[in-house]
């Protein structure tokens, strides 16, 4: 048992190691781009429509005011943008 525990652990570490140095990977390889000019698509603009709460737990939508929010083309958040992937699925925002 002692050692499916130590051979779990030690997955785990790898994984977060792959990960940890695919977003290092991924930040250094859009700094280079913004840096040498080939940024042409990096970030997008998407349209977020806010909603507030009303009685019984519904959701009411402000079409009139939507706001629009950049998001940047990669897997993980870069520059304090959100992933457009993550983003153009979630284009509510509660307030």
């Amino acid at each position: 048992m002692k050692h499916i525990l130590r051979i779990v652990w030690r997955g785990a570490l790898v994984l977060a190691a792959l990960l940890a140095a695919w977003a290092g990977c991924e930040d250094l390889w859009l700094r280079y781009r913004m840096a040498h000019g080939t940024a042409t698509n990096l970030f997008e603009q998407v349209t977020i429509y806010e909603a507030g709460e009303i009685k019984g737990g519904k959701l009411e939508y402000y079409m009139d005011q939507p706001q629009m929010q950049e998001c940047g083309h990669a897997i993980f958040p870069h520059f304090g943008k959100a992933p457009c992937w993550y983003l153009k699925r979630h284009t509510k925002q509660v307030i």
